[in-house]
């Protein structure tokens, strides 16, 4: 039979075990208020995140809204600068026999109108996208093919020297201007954009577009003869 001693023995044994439990168990909720602080302080930082985010995004909505307009615009005063175009009533020549060159873009419209018609017919941007055709082969590089390669830097150089500005705004109205004016003969190339964010291929879809440029356009630029009556090929 266990002595008073040994009963003894045993209940402090099984106190400390009780304490060591009671200890480690408040070890384990104390780990617990930790993680819950944790996370609380994770989805604090999601919220703003979330809030950051539903930020960018309307402000994105905003500036696609501000380039849809400015495209709508852009190609609105095209239209109607193709309407003027198929107006426009050049003077014969006085003497001699009518000289009729015939054009088949816009763009060489555009080009060859005389200097008094184009200042009273066009808009800043397309008297630019006019200047930087009219000698386009000096400011694009040839390439491989044949055609003409105009980078969205050797455009801004133009115009920088050529108008004093370098907007990226101005850059792309005259990219425009000149791509849909050309027709079939001018094509903007996108920039390679695999594997960057898709912040970073925004930013260079709009750097790294290019105007290929078809050689025979280059070549009937070329040939524009200011001093000739303009007609527009059927």
């Amino acid at each position: 039979m266990p002595t008073t001693d040994d009963r003894l023995a045993e209940i402090e044994s099984r106190l400390d075990e009780l304490e060591s439990e009671n200890e480690q168990l408040r070890n384990e909720n104390d780990q617990l208020h930790d993680r819950v602080d944790d996370l609380e302080d994770s989805n604090e930082r999601l919220h703003q995140e979330n809030a950051k985010l539903r930020q960018r995004v309307d402000e994105l909505e905003k500036d696609t809204d501000c380039a849809l307009s400015n495209t709508e615009g852009a190609f609105n005063q095209i239209s109607n600068l193709k309407e003027r175009l198929e107006e426009v009533d050049t003077p014969t020549p006085e003497g001699g026999k009518t000289t009729v060159q015939r054009h088949e873009t816009p763009l060489e419209q555009v080009v060859a109108m005389p200097e008094h018609i184009a200042e009273e017919q066009l808009t800043a941007n397309q008297e630019r996208a006019r200047f930087v055709a009219s000698s386009i082969s000096d400011y694009a590089t040839k390439v491989g093919s044949g055609d003409y390669r105009l980078t969205a830097g050797d455009l801004r150089s133009v115009l920088s020297a050529a108008y004093d500005t370098s907007h990226s705004e101005t850059v792309n109205r005259v990219r425009t201007i000149l791509a849909d004016l050309g027709g079939d003969d001018i094509e903007i190339q996108e920039p390679r954009t695999a594997g960057f964010s898709p912040d970073t291929k925004a930013e260079k879809r709009e750097q790294g577009k290019k105007l290929i440029v078809s050689s025979s356009l280059v070549k009937r630029l070329r040939e524009i003869d200011h001093d000739v009556v303009t007609e527009a090929n059927a």
